[in-house]
């Protein structure tokens, strides 16, 4: 299955505002794609997949509520049916994915060898408990087959919709917010944008203020507009 892909904005672009200091890393579409045809969306849920590492309720529903309300404000209609899925993630170590995914679990990427990774030791414990996460909402981490661990971990994984695709290049920040959109008709990724980065100086994810002036900035080269 092939994607083709138009870069609409240079990677690491910076968007210089004198109200912003967030970064618009890439924006791109697929090839003849046309946003407009969807009318409704819906986005990924904790239940679709697993909360990302370090990721909290609270950030979770901010991310989606400033999601919400670009989506909104372009004409679309939330719906729990739609076929347009809004998918995030957030990359919660700084390296560079730079190999293609696959949607089966393996330990050899098209021109990339892979060793097969070591059986997992067990967990130390810990003298502070750590973030606590409900049934079936623990952290989720690299995909399997990965090279680095380095790939940002998404709400809804990015190996349910993707064969094989030759991800351009990019360096994601510690906290770089990435975001999808999905037609799960035929399970195929029609856009893609990313910011950086939704963490504080401290490490910190932003309050709803600050995520809202990422999005913002995340949302600044989208296909279709806000209605003036």
């Amino acid at each position: 299955m092939k994607n083709t892909w138009i870069i609409s904005v240079g990677l690491l672009m910076a968007v210089s505002t004198s109200c912003s200091s967030y970064t618009l890393v890439n924006s791109e579409e697929t090839v003849g794609t046309n946003l407009a045809r969807f009318k409704t969306f819906r986005i990924a849920s904790p239940t679709d997949g697993s909360m990302p590492a370090g990721m909290t309720d609270v950030t979770y529903y901010n991310i989606a509520a400033a999601i919400r309300e670009q989506m909104v404000e372009r004409g679309f209609v939330e719906s729990p049916d739609a076929q347009l899925l809004v998918n995030f993630g957030i990359t919660v170590q700084t390296g560079i994915t730079d190999v293609p995914y696959t949607n089966t679990v393996s330990t050899t990427v098209p021109g990339v060898a892979i060793a097969p990774p070591p059986p997992a030791p067990a967990p130390a414990p810990s003298p502070e408990p750590g973030p606590a996460f409900p049934p079936g909402r623990r952290p989720q981490g690299p995909p399997p087959g990965r090279p680095h661990g380095f790939t940002p971990a998404f709400i809804y994984p990015r190996t349910y919709y993707t064969t094989y695709t030759q991800w351009i290049p990019t360096v994601y920040k510690e906290g770089t917010l990435i975001m999808d959109l999905v037609n799960l008709a035929d399970k195929q990724m029609i856009y893609t944008a990313s910011v950086a980065t939704i963490l504080d100086g401290s490490g910190r994810f932003q309050t709803l203020e600050g995520i809202a002036k990422a999005v913002n900035v995340l949302f600044s080269k989208f296909p279709i507009p806000i209605p003036k």
